[in-house]
């Protein structure tokens, strides 16, 4: 599974960065394969107005993403 959370400047100042650390606990309690990237925008900024970062999820884009909104996505693959 490829994982891409938008570090911007504004998903950064959502929470990007609480998302990473919360997906790099999960790397070492889980025996799922992840391949985790940051890129410094994944180019959504302009098409809403977010509150949460975007994530990117095996090319499936997922707005307003939380560490809860993450967790069920999760679950869900």
């Amino acid at each position: 599974m490829k994982i891409r959370i938008c570090l911007g400047t504004c998903c950064h100042l959502m929470g990007g960065a609480d998302l990473y650390n919360f997906l790099e606990e999960q790397l070492e309690k889980s025996n799922r394969d992840f391949e985790l990237e940051t890129p410094s925008c994944l180019d959504y900024c302009n098409q809403a107005d977010y509150e949460a970062p975007i994530v990117e999820i095996d090319e499936e884009i997922h707005d307003d993403v939380t560490i809860e909104k993450l967790k069920n996505i999760l679950n869900q693959e």
